[in-house]
């Protein structure tokens, strides 16, 4: 039974969560160059891992550009418990970042990536993943930059529950999308913020565009 004095408990932990978040978040957008911060969105999320020989919860960081490249890195640790230095070790070098800034995918892993061949590296799935709300082959919008009313791009879902090699054991994003100008982003959470349905209209404007 979910009690009064549960519902305090987790409220309370919720704000310690979102406090920790927006604390990273700050923290990211300080170590990325300032003449690039503004083109720049982050964002902070927990991820649960199943896997016993990894922690049970990991902090991964977004940083995504409006040129549609973004990159990810985790921090094997609670959000609260994170401390600046822990997010400098792995955050992204300021080449990266500016070719990332650019356009260009850079083959970047962060120093807490395991040493392991890319090419054999194949994870499980877990069995209990929650279902996703767009099927493989879907048109899609996706978000691609800072600004919220203006930078989506129209694009096909073309894998669910992406991982990537440099990415924390356990961590997955929802989908992979190529987007019509060939470029291939992963989406970082299933939520119409992030990513949404294509409406006939937008399909329209996307077509004036090109």
């Amino acid at each position: 039974m979910f009690l009064p004095e549960n519902l305090d408990q987790w409220e309370k932990e919720e704000k310690e969560r979102k406090a920790a978040f927006e604390k990273i978040e700050a923290w990211s957008l300080e170590m990325i160059p300032e003449e690039i911060r503004k083109d720049a969105f982050v964002a902070v999320r927990e991820m649960a891992c199943g896997d016993p020989n990894c922690s049970p919860v990991d902090t991964a960081v977004t940083i995504l550009f409006e040129s549609g490249i973004d990159g990810i890195f985790g921090v094997p640790m609670m959000a609260k418990d994170i401390t600046k230095e822990d997010l400098a070790f792995g955050f992204p070098p300021a080449e990266v970042l500016h070719k990332w800034k650019l356009g260009e995918d850079v083959d970047w892993a962060s120093p807490r990536r395991d040493d392991y061949d890319d090419d054999l590296f194949a994870p499980m799935l877990p069995q209990d993943m929650p279902a996703l709300r767009f099927d493989i082959g879907q048109k899609v919008l996706c978000r691609t930059g800072p600004d919220a009313e203006k930078d989506w791009s129209p694009g096909t879902i073309i894998l669910q529950w992406y991982h990537n090699a440099s990415w924390p054991e356990g961590s997955y994003a929802p989908y992979k999308i190529r987007l019509d100008d060939d470029r291939e982003i992963f989406a970082p959470a299933d939520i119409d913020q992030v990513i949404k349905k294509e409406l006939p209209e937008e399909l329209e404007a996307s077509a004036e565009k090109e």
